[in-house]
């Protein structure tokens, strides 16, 4: 029988009792969250670009749509929908529903307000330290990720990272001048430090 990481690693032979069929279900529990708990990581904001799980595009963290919004618009008291259509983050929305299909479920580019209006919230809650207001029920608007930590895979051979999800809360932290977040490493990133160096996103760092 294979066990899954760390038990594989353990030398021996397994207890009867770890090996019986009706306890391996709870093993494998344990290990996943154990998995979990492992890949928990402090990373520092400035070493972070946007990618998301198809890393289609790339920016360095600080001149992303998600970090330029809040900038424009953090101490606006509502978003005037007519300049909004003007930002990169509405563009990026609309490449989104143009390119996969849906922007958090939105699939028209006038409700990419929604999820604005949602960003801005969230934002905000973060700053002040309260509760962030609950979605309005039977809304098809995905809003946020389901994730506790924000996913991210690590550019191999560095300290950098690319954001699979969660860039929003990541970009509320940045905005915030917060200059560290937990996140989740999922893995490594499909762009290299290489093309990261060359395409003059992120300064050339050491290595790990």
């Amino acid at each position: 029988m294979n066990f899954p990481w760390p038990f594989a690693a353990l030398h021996g032979p397994f207890p009867q009792w770890f090996a019986s069929p009706e306890n391996r279900p709870l093993w494998v529990r344990v290990v996943q969250a154990a998995q979990r708990r492992f890949s928990l990581r402090t990373i520092t904001l400035d070493h972070v670009l946007t990618g998301g799980f198809t890393e289609w595009r790339h920016y360095a963290l600080k001149d992303s749509p998600h970090v330029k919004f809040l900038e424009q618009f953090k101490d606006a008291p509502e978003i005037d929908p007519d300049r909004f259509k003007s930002t990169q983050y509405f563009h990026h929305g609309c490449e989104d529903i143009r390119n996969f299909g849906s922007f958090f479920g939105l699939t028209e580019p006038d409700r990419i307000i929604e999820q604005a209006t949602y960003f801005l919230s969230l934002y905000r809650a973060m700053k002040d330290g309260t509760p962030l207001a609950a979605p309005p029920p039977n809304s098809d608007n995905e809003f946020h990720s389901s994730e506790t930590y924000p996913l991210v895979a690590q550019v191999a051979g560095s300290d950098y990272y690319v954001i699979k999800d969660g860039h929003h809360r990541i970009a509320a932290s940045y905005v915030l001048r917060w200059r560290t977040v937990k996140a989740r490493v999922v893995g490594t990133a499909k762009i290299t430090l290489e093309e990261v160096s060359a395409m003059g996103i992120l300064p050339k760092t050491g290595r790990v």
